[in-house]
């Protein structure tokens, strides 16, 4: 164990190529209100020690004119992608973490 653990929340979710656009809405949200905090009245982030880790089963393409646009959006709010058939990665990027 590290002295200041890292904390691995797990969002597991299945999304099509449409209609996916309420999922990517939840899913930004949740990343950001798990970084950051409301401090006197200013945003403030909480800390380097929570890697949200999102495991999709489906395809997340974004519209047709920029099918990488959800995947980019996630990552830039802080979740580590993983694909569903990928479950045997999980061990690896779960050591040493708290969920």
């Amino acid at each position: 164990m590290t002295p200041d653990p890292t904390h691995i929340p797990i969002e597991i979710v299945r999304v099509g190529r449409y209609g996916s656009r309420e999922t990517m809405r939840y899913l930004m949200t949740k990343a950001r209100l798990m970084r950051y905090s409301s401090e006197a009245g200013q945003l403030a982030r909480r800390g380097l020690n929570v890697r949200p880790l999102l495991i999709v089963e489906g395809n997340l393409a974004g519209p047709d004119h920029d099918p990488y646009r959800y995947v980019r959006s996630l990552i830039s709010v802080g979740w580590e992608l993983m694909s569903a058939d990928g479950v045997k990665e999980i061990q690896r990027v779960l050591r040493d973490a708290y969920i």
